[in-house]
Order: C-alpha cells, then structure tokens, then sequence
C-alpha cells in the first residue's frame, strides 16, 4: 500500500504545476500497482480539493479532482489516529515542520502498515518507517 500525498495529487491534476511531470509519472506508478493498492485519507481529499479550488480559482476543476479522488481508497481518520496525530504534531523536533494534516497521514500510515507515500514534502523524510516515493 501507498498513501498519495496532496502534492503529488494536485501536481498530477494541475498540468501547470512544476511537479506535474513527476506527478504523473508516481500517480501512474501507484495506480497501476507498482507499490501496491493506491490510497489517501479524508484529510488529504480535503486538502486536495480545498488546495486545487484556492490555487486556480476553479470551482469546476476542484470538483473533478474530487471525483478523480472518489475512485481511490479513502482512510478515515478516527478518533484514535486523530489523537495519535496530535501526539506526533506536539512532538515535532525536525528543522521542516509537519501540517497537523500531515501528522494525521503519518498516523494513517501506522495504524494501517502503510510504509510507503507518494510526496514532495521534505517532512515526510524524517519520519522513521517511512519511505518516500518522489
């Protein structure tokens, strides 16, 4: 399994992102099974839309990312990770500070044996267990 971080998912949508290139190539690398089964959590759908709608002013293209976004997996985010993430945001000591949205992912990803996410954010690479796909 691999978690598909809100950079990557917009860069791939948004062919005006400088990530775009990178973007598609790790979106197509992921969907088609390359590290497993493809999966976000509500929080980095939130994220996507919300980050797609403030960024090109397109209400029509941050509906059609979320519909995109519908076809994946989505984790929901519980209480018990909700709080797990708040333990790790409280917690942060690396130079690159994590969104609480971010911790949230982490948290995610270790309560479901998820080692692996598709990102561009450098905060991620602190994360002991982590492997980031870029």
């Amino acid at each position: 399994m691999i978690i598909l971080d809100t950079g990557v998912l917009f860069g791939f949508e948004v062919e005006s992102d400088d990530k775009h290139d990178d973007a598609v190539r790790i979106v197509n690398d992921a969907v088609t099974g390359v590290y497993g089964t493809a999966v976000i959590t509500d929080y980095i759908f939130d994220e996507t839309v919300t980050l797609t709608l403030a960024r090109t002013k397109d209400l029509s293209k941050a509906i059609a990312v979320g519909e995109h976004l519908s076809n994946l997996e989505i984790l929901k985010i519980s209480q018990a990770v909700f709080d797990a993430a708040w333990v790790i945001f409280k917690a942060q000591k690396a130079r690159k500070k994590l969104s609480f949205t971010d911790c949230t992912t982490i948290a995610a990803m270790k309560f479901n044996g998820i080692d692996k996410i598709a990102a561009f954010d450098s905060g991620f690479g602190y994360t002991k267990g982590i492997e980031v796909i870029e």
